[in-house]
This record gives C-alpha cells, sequence and structure tokens, in this order.
C-alpha cells in the first residue's frame, strides 16, 4: 500500500473515532504521524497526504 492510501485511510480511522475515544485516537495518531510529540491533536474531519514536504514541529 502506498503512503498516500496509507494516510487517506488513518485518517478516515481517526474521522471515525468519538471525543470519547482518546486512546484509539492517540493510537491512530501515533501511526500517522509517528515523530509527534505526545499532546498532538487534530480537528476531526482531517484529511492527509503523506509526502515528503509535511512537516511538525514543537511549538
Amino acid at each position: 500500500m502506498d503512503e498516500r492510501c496509507r494516510a487517506r485511510l488513518l485518517c478516515k480511522a481517526l474521522n471515525g473515532t468519538g471525543e470519547d475515544e482518546p486512546a484509539e485516537r492517540a493510537r491512530i495518531l501515533k501511526e500517522l504521524i509517528p515523530n509527534a510529540g505526545a499532546d498532538l491533536w487534530l480537528q476531526c474531519h482531517s484529511t492527509a497526504t503523506m509526502g515528503r514536504t509535511s512537516h511538525l514541529r514543537q511549538r
């Protein structure tokens, strides 16, 4: 499976979680963005395409 397809599937899974599922959201985010910090939060409905130009940094 290519990176873009995998990213879309992970976003779909993330968007399918509820506010009452923080552990599942954290698990999906860790898989989607492995190097992200523990306090990463994305507003659902999220979309992504994984590419070499996407970067996250700490505040």
